[in-house]
């Protein structure tokens, strides 16, 4: 019989890039007994969620085309008797709001798989919020960082993805068992663009290595105060320039020597003392939780002088930016 690992996000963990290496390397990792159902309109497994969730980002014609009940009883009935590694990956199954899984449920969905395990990757709140403040902002759909920063703080929640992660991992504990269900660090998956496929795979005895996958490797991410910046020089009220968000990313990257966050340091300092007592139950037994000795960032939302802008513009000028810079 079949065993199955269910990677239920987060988001901007890496998932996205995972998917696409899976999806395109489908035939490959079986021949290796490891099994990547391709179904739906997404590369990932998303239709899935739509059991418990509204999924307004599937296709229209798609959802009312399928139904998700029967998608999971065809993935048990197809998958659960062969041998080998089933892979479902999906972040919607993930998230706080406005609905959210019912993990006991979906553990009776799935009873008929000889093992199940459950896999979150988790990555700090700070970074979490800014990774999705610049997907929005780079998307057209983000203003000032400052409000959201400060209702996320407050209610736990960006949009519709918890930030208290222990809730989170308690709930899938209640449907799989405490001892079904693995919670990744962000922070410590191997170096590079497929840190999170090479962690999954690095669970199944047998899988090839990440490496040994076909695929091109995504563009190096942009640093979401980078985006700022560009959402600043560009005028706030339009979408950030793209090619200037990048130069600005490799010139601060270039310059500071550790972390540079989106949040103030206010906000920072806020971010951590709200969550610090649910990410202190996270992590290995016996450890300190997940992100306790994380080092502090050295640059700040507020922290560029004009000195620094200054800076900025100059290398921005010498790696033939300077025409994207509207003063």
């Amino acid at each position: 019989m079949a065993r199955l690992l269910i990677h239920t996000g987060l988001h901007q963990c890496g998932g996205t890039e995972m998917q696409q290496l899976f999806h395109r390397n489908a035939a490959l990792l079986e021949r290796s007994g490891v099994l990547y159902p391709r179904f739906g309109p997404t590369l990932g497994h998303h239709p899935l969620a739509a059991a418990w969730l509204a999924m307004p980002a599937l296709p229209a014609d798609y959802r009312a085309q399928t139904d998700p009940d029967a998608l999971w009883r065809e993935v048990v009935d197809t998958y659960a008797g062969v041998e080998g590694t089933v892979i479902l990956s999906a972040e919607a199954l993930s998230r706080a709001a406005p609905d959210c899984v019912d993990f006991s449920d979906l553990a009776r969905r799935v009873a008929d798989f000889e093992e199940v395990r459950v896999l979150c990757c988790l990555r700090p709140q700070d970074e979490m919020m800014e990774a999705l403040w610049a997907q929005s902002a780079l998307a057209g759909d983000a203003g000032d960082p400052g409000g959201p920063i400060a209702d996320a703080i407050e209610t736990g929640r960006w949009r519709g993805v918890g930030l208290d992660y222990d809730t989170l991992i308690d709930r899938m504990a209640e449907g799989f068992g405490p001892e079904r269900v693995v919670a990744l660090d962000h922070a410590a998956l191997p170096p590079g663009p497929r840190g999170l496929a090479s962690a999954v795979l690095s669970m199944i005895d047998g899988a090839p290595a990440a490496s040994s996958l076909q695929g091109p490797d995504p563009e190096p991410s942009i640093l979401p105060l980078a985006v700022d910046l560009a959402r600043k020089v560009g005028g706030t009220s339009s979408t950030p320039d793209l090619a200037l968000a990048q130069g600005f990313s490799a010139t601060l990257t270039a310059r500071a020597e550790g972390r540079i966050s989106l949040l103030s340091a206010a906000e920072y300092a806020a971010c951590r003392d709200r969550f610090a007592s649910g990410n202190a139950r996270l992590g290995p037994a016996g450890s300190d939780g997940f992100w306790a000795d994380i080092p502090d960032p050295v640059l700040f939302r507020e922290g560029l002088s004009t000195v620094e802008w200054l800076a900025l513009a100059g290398d921005l000028y010498r790696t033939r930016l300077s025409s994207k810079i509207r003063l």
